[in-house]
């Protein structure tokens, strides 16, 4: 027995031990008097436990077989010893490198990527370095050759004896010297056919009076070819001019002749005769000359006279005007069975010459002195 458990005179009785495991702290909340009642803790569910994934087997290195070589002739025969391979660990695979290039300025800014340069062996960059000499070497030929056509072709074009003015040919020439033309043309000779200024030759003669037209043409080899249109007389202008008749038969008393003009369709004077002279089928112009509508009058008159028909013109017999709208003709109409008479048109201004001669064409047929077309819409006549 312990001494705990001992009684005797003069000792006091044990006490019960305590118990071990006292009652549990209560947490602070609500009081029973309240009467809430305090809620349970949620339960712990339990996690699940991870299997453990298997490890693969390490694969072995394979063992290599050693095969004993025969020895060479008259050498010991040295017996070699089989080892066991080393086992060795797995090497790790180095990743290639990629094949991504890095990003440069001209990728960033939108250009084609700029690829590596294949490596060329020796034997291709010699066949591309030939090919290139082969390339450079045409090149130089062919410009080589260029030059010397175009410097072939210019000597044969400028300095060559073929290619320089020989001769000079003219024509067309009636009332215009031949003389005055050999002067302005005759310069060109000795000259080159392509440097000759057929330009200035063309200027110098268009300023003669009876000089309508000018054409000046190269004609290989050497040879340049001038034709001359003059100017042609439609009708005879009265002239303020007169002249004596040195035909009279009486040389003690001299008759005076009438001048006329003879002028073409923009009423340049080509030549001044005497009345009798007139070439016949011309013609005459009956203008007042010196006034201060004599210019109006003649145009007005020539633009008429050249927009006549072939069966008018052919009866013209004298045109004239005393006001840019008064125009007159005087035609010869003859009828069957008649004798040849003059009749008078009147023709007013210069507009409408076609409808107006359309329209005196059709009156003609009939019997009339005078004829009025001035309004070509209303035509008349008068016995």
């Amino acid at each position: 027995m312990t001494p705990s458990s001992s009684s005797g005179p003069g000792r006091r009785p044990a006490r019960a031990p305590a118990a071990r495991n006292p009652a549990p702290r209560r947490k602070p909340g609500p009081s029973a008097s309240s009467g809430q009642a305090t809620p349970k803790p949620p339960a712990k569910t339990p996690r699940p436990t991870p299997k453990p994934t298997p490890r693969p087997a390490a694969k072995k290195p394979p063992v290599k077989k050693v095969v004993a070589q025969k020895p060479a002739a008259k050498q010991p025969v040295a017996q070699k010893v089989a080892r066991k391979p080393v086992a060795k660990k797995p090497v790790a695979r180095k990743k290639p490198p990629s094949r991504t290039r890095p990003v440069s300025a001209s990728r960033s800014t939108g250009l084609l990527p700029q690829y590596p340069r294949p490596v060329v062996s020796q034997t291709s960059a010699k066949r591309f370095a030939a090919r290139a000499r082969a390339r450079r070497r045409r090149r130089l030929l062919i410009g080589l050759f260029t030059v010397m056509v175009l410097g072939g072709g210019s000597w044969l074009a400028v300095l060559s004896p073929w290619a320089r003015v020989n001769r000079v040919t003219v024509s067309g020439l009636d009332r215009v010297p031949e003389s005055t033309v050999r002067d302005t043309t005759d310069t060109e000779i000795g000259h080159s056919m392509l440097l000759a200024r057929t330009s200035d030759i063309t200027a110098q003669l268009s300023k003669l009076r009876l000089v309508k037209h000018v054409e000046v043409s190269r004609s290989w080899p050497g040879t340049l070819e001038v034709e001359v249109t003059e100017r042609e007389p439609v009708a005879a202008l009265p002239s303020s001019q007169v002249a004596a008749n040195s035909n009279h038969e009486d040389a003690q008393t001299s008759d005076t002749v009438q001048m006329m003009q003879l002028v073409d369709d923009e009423g340049v004077v080509i030549e001044t005769v005497p009345a009798p002279g007139i070439p016949a089928g011309l013609p005459r112009i009956e203008v007042a000359l010196g006034e201060k509508q004599s210019v109006a009058n003649l145009r007005g008159t020539l633009a008429v006279l050249n927009g006549l028909p072939g069966n008018l013109s052919s009866r013209l017999k004298a045109i004239g005007t005393s006001s840019p709208d008064g125009i007159w003709l005087r035609l010869s109409a003859p009828l069957e069975g008649a004798k040849q008479r003059t009749v008078l048109v009147q023709w007013g201004d210069s507009e409408q010459g076609a409808k107006k001669a359309k329209v005196l064409t059709a009156l003609l047929r009939q019997k009339a002195k005078t004829y009025d077309v001035r309004a070509p819409e209303m035509p008349s006549t008068a016995s």
